[in-house]
């Protein structure tokens, strides 16, 4: 799955998460989905380069392991 299908399907979470009273106010609700819309996007690059950080390190581990034995 690529990033900007992940980011649409957290939207639509968001969206399926906002109370019914909020439908009322769509500039609102707008203003809400760039919030978060803007907040994923910014969480995505950190979130990426942990995980591969987190992946090096299995390999390092890994590679230390099959040293030792």
């Amino acid at each position: 799955m690529t990033m900007n299908f992940k980011l649409k399907n957290y939207v639509q979470i968001s969206h399926q998460c906002m109370m019914k009273e909020l439908q009322r106010f769509p500039v609102l609700q707008k203003r809400m989905d760039e919030v978060i819309g803007n907040f994923l996007r910014e969480g995505l690059e950190p979130s990426q380069a942990m995980i591969r950080d987190l992946i090096e390190m299995e390999v390092c581990m890994d590679n230390l392991r099959s040293t030792q034995s």
